[in-house]
């Protein structure tokens, strides 16, 4: 679904913040800074944010004339953390079975700054909440904010199928179930890739490994780290590694694909054990290729149809998700006013 108009779409993370402009499914122009609400936790002001937000729309806008687009749009929808607790509004997640109109429903507005006059209408997160208010309900639950918009474009782009699940391999890695109804089913997150990150720079490992995101996993050290967690767990496979350097047996890259095969089997393990993972069928990866094909590695060994999203089918189905959700809202009348 394209809408007809300029609009401006919003990406807000928690160290990064980007921005599209488009019209009629064409993107005229784009941007992204080094910011975002981890940034207001430690100690940024919220106003700040704001005008970091509303130079960066202004910015974005600038290119676009100078690409030729007639009309600089009035509008714009933004998503993830740009609607938590630090961000430029807290809205409260829906709970899941979320479907569009769940998401279009309860959306607000915010006027951007001074820069880019610009009424910006924000999605909620969906929450995948158990029944109860004990220890284990809470165990149980999950969030995301963000993720909801690029589940409604892939589907609506044909990268993810309902029933299935889209695992999104950020910096927290994160399964999103979607049920045939097509309604975001709810989600199970692990902080995986930012562990990854700190285990690679933080411990006393960091000396065998590279400091940087593999372009390739060797497959003969992906297994036998897979391997390694299977006799050891985690933490003693994880101290093989040192053992592997001082040995002085394995280079960098491949002491690193260990790695990855460590917490791969780790995180598949305890998908396999979830109820809704031994229900699947179809699972659509979403992040870095060399991490995506090693999970489609994996999870081909099961009796499951495994797609991966390139990185610019993900960010195309993200402004498609946002897009739609825009368009829903509008049809329906749902549009909220800025205070």
């Amino acid at each position: 679904m394209s809408t007809i108009e300029p609009l401006y779409l919003v990406d807000m993370g928690s160290t990064r913040c980007r921005v599209w402009l488009t019209e009629n499914g064409r993107c005229w122009a784009r941007a992204s800074a080094d910011f975002g609400v981890r940034d207001v936790a430690k100690s940024l002001p919220v106003p700040v944010l704001r005008e970091r937000l509303d130079r960066l729309m202004a910015e974005v806008g600038q290119i676009g004339l100078q690409a030729g687009i007639p009309t600089l749009p009035r509008y714009g929808i933004g998503a993830g953390m740009i609607t938590s607790a630090q961000g430029l509004l807290e809205i409260p997640h829906v709970a899941a079975p979320a479907a569009i109109i769940d998401l279009a429903r309860p959306m607000q507005a915010i006027r951007v700054g001074a820069s880019c006059d610009v009424t910006l209408f924000l999605v909620p997160g969906v929450k995948t909440a158990a029944r109860g208010s004990d220890v284990e309900s809470a165990l149980l639950s999950d969030m995301m904010r963000g993720e909801e918009a690029l589940c409604i474009g892939l589907l609506a782009a044909g990268h993810a199928r309902a029933p299935g699940a889209v695992l999104n391999l950020g910096s927290h890695w994160k399964w999103i179930f979607v049920d045939r109804e097509g309604r975001i089913a709810g989600s199970r997150s692990s902080l995986t890739g930012e562990i990854i990150h700190a285990v690679q720079s933080q411990t006393l490992l960091a000396s065998g490994l590279p400091q940087m995101r593999p372009t390739s996993l060797d497959p003969e050290w992906f297994a036998l780290g897979r391997r390694e967690y299977r006799r050891s767990g985690v933490t003693r496979a994880l101290f093989c590694i040192r053992l592997l350097e001082q040995a002085e047996q394995g280079d960098e890259s491949q002491r690193l694909a260990f790695l990855y095969g460590v917490f791969l089997q780790a995180d598949l393990e305890a998908f396999q054990s979830n109820d809704a993972g031994r229900e699947l069928r179809e699972v659509s990866l979403v992040g870095p290729a060399s991490l995506a094909s090693a999970w489609q590695r994996m999870l081909s060994e099961s009796d499951l149809r495994v797609t991966v999203v390139s990185e610019e089918q993900r960010d195309d189905a993200f402004l498609q998700g946002l897009t739609t959700i825009y368009e829903v809202a509008r049809r329906e009348g749902l549009l909220p006013s800025a205070p």
